[in-house]
């Protein structure tokens, strides 16, 4: 058992690096090969598909795979993963043409968008390991299609010198390691076919709806300043801006997908064991500090230099934004473990209040503080709304946990 488990500590490691790699990657070799400008509208575009993904996600994994007592059926999680990425696709089509972007750019969005629906259908798969406790195996198979995929944009993208081509090729590429490994592979270990319980797929709907709301606002918290730097600044400051923002995407992604495979445990632990289940949260705020301390002194002293030299731009006189932009990266994770003890209280529905509000604030003050500060502005923004978020968050987690304490007393 301890093997599997460090197995699967291993693995998912992998797989976290690999995925929250995966845009720095790319941004890198477009920003080289293809130039600023079209690392700004590939900026731009992956942007767009992370925040359309969340439909695809419907955050779904969190709340199936601390499901302990069974009350949906794997049939009924896998119908709703379909409808869920298939309503993706329907959203990004609709989005990009009310928009009004150039062909060019619809092709991109789109083509980056089927690539990241292929991540959240794989998910399903993935989850159903983890909580038979097999997360090496979905983890390593997850590896195996994450690398395919980045190899094979890369590889199309240095002989082509072409982005659409090459994420044409990640698709192809992707498709046809889900197939092998998960499609046949997990199907001879799992019962996955659709199911025809419209009432209880209607069922995850409800029971989701609120984490959706808040992965979707989360992202859109997030990109916030990049929308608005295509409103009001020259495209070469998206590429800018989207560089400077790879190292906190890095920390806030890599946090999520370090603290998901302790979500079964946690759950567990949370109606069995509380002792122990605050153990292991004071485990995670200590993972997540020593992340931050490395990442923040790490760009402190070469973050600039480093950058300037794998995306060949210049990005002297931005040290300050960097600095700023990786402490919102922080406040973002520990907003991640808030968010997964709520969840674990199954008091999620009132997360819904702190995004809108975190929305709002995001959407009336980005434009207002791009427009007069530019790429300080921007940064500022993102720091700020993370933390109006994590700030309710905590009163949310205070009041359930008080609300609590008084019903068992």
């Amino acid at each position: 058992m301890a093997s599997a488990k460090s197995g699967a500590y291993i693995w998912n490691t992998i797989n976290s690096m690999l995925n929250a790699g995966m845009s720095a990657v790319l941004l890198l070799v477009v920003s080289r090969i293809c130039g600023e400008d079209a690392a700004g509208n590939f900026t731009l575009a992956f942007s767009v598909a992370q925040l359309m993904v969340t439909i695809g996600y419907f955050e779904l994994r969190s709340y199936q795979v601390t499901d302990i007592n069974n009350k949906y059926s794997n049939e009924q999680y896998y119908s709703f993963k379909i409808l869920s990425c298939l309503t993706m696709l329907m959203v990004s089509v609709i989005y990009v043409f009310s928009k009004g972007y150039s062909f060019d750019r619809i092709i991109l969005i789109l083509l980056l968008c089927v690539l990241k629906m292929l991540d959240a259908y794989e998910e399903y798969y993935v989850t159903l390991y983890q909580k038979e406790n097999q997360l090496d195996i979905g983890a390593k198979y997850s590896s195996i299609r994450l690398f395919a995929t980045i190899l094979a944009f890369l590889i199309l993208v240095i002989l082509t010198q072409n982005m659409y081509i090459a994420s044409a090729g990640a698709i192809i590429a992707a498709v046809i390691i889900i197939w092998i490994w998960f499609e046949v592979k997990a199907k001879r270990n799992f019962s996955v076919s659709l199911s025809g319980d419209i009432k209880l797929i209607m069922g995850i709907l409800w029971e989701c709806m609120p984490l959706f709301i808040g992965s979707y606002l989360t992202l859109y918290v997030g990109n916030a300043p990049k929308y608005a730097i295509d409103d009001f600044l020259e495209l070469k400051y998206q590429t800018y801006y989207g560089i400077l923002y790879m190292p906190s995407f890095v920390i806030n992604l890599l946090s999520g997908f370090v603290f998901k495979p302790l979500l079964v445990d946690l759950s567990a632990y949370y109606y069995n064991n509380r002792k122990r289940y605050r153990k292991i949260v004071c485990k995670l705020f200590f993972m997540l500090a020593c992340i931050f301390l490395f990442v923040m002194i790490s760009c402190y002293f070469f973050g600039i230099p480093l950058l300037n030299l794998l995306y060949g731009v210049n990005l002297n006189g931005y040290r300050t934004d960097l600095l700023i932009i990786i402490l919102g990266g922080a406040v973002s994770a520990l907003g991640i473990i808030i968010c997964y003890m709520i969840t674990i209280m199954r008091c999620q529905k009132w997360l819904t209040v702190s995004y809108f509000i975190t929305a709002v604030a995001a959407g009336l003050l980005s434009p207002i503080l791009v427009k007069n500060y530019e790429i300080r502005g921007a940064s500022i923004g993102f720091l700020l709304y993370n933390i109006i978020r994590v700030l309710l968050f905590a009163v949310i987690l205070f009041l359930c946990s008080k609300k609590e304490t008084k019903t068992y007393t």
